[in-house]
């Protein structure tokens, strides 16, 4: 498999820094990251990715906005929380792949493959 490249939305330095970590440990290629809803939309008109990982709460703002710009460019997303319940999710998204944090390497790694793959 060629070498994934991924974007990471994450408002958190020390959870980006971990996530970075294990992502490149997995040979995954972080070829860009932001911290707030406005950067990562910003971002994501222009960026080439495989896979956006995205905390579904940037800084108190739901992140579904730099998500839909990243489904319209044909980049699959999963998003990322710390909550245990469920976030209020756009009827859009119910289908998107979520992962829970701490993150577990190969659960993530199982989510990227099978969202990059369509099958997520």
């Amino acid at each position: 498999m060629p070498k994934v490249r991924a974007f990471v939305a994450e408002d958190d330095a020390l959870i980006l820094l971990s996530l970075e970590m294990m992502l490149e440990a997995y040979d995954v290629e972080i070829v860009g990251s932001a911290a707030s809803v406005g950067e990562a939309e910003e971002i994501a008109a222009s960026i080439t990715a495989d896979i956006a990982i995205l905390d579904v709460n940037l800084d108190n703002k739901m992140v579904f906005p730099a998500a839909d710009v990243f489904v319209a460019r044909g980049i699959p997303v999963i998003f990322t929380t710390g909550y245990t319940s469920g976030e209020r999710v756009p009827d859009r998204f119910v289908s998107t792949a979520w992962a829970t944090k701490p993150y577990k390497a190969q659960v993530l790694m199982d989510l990227i493959k099978k969202a990059i793959a369509g099958t997520a």
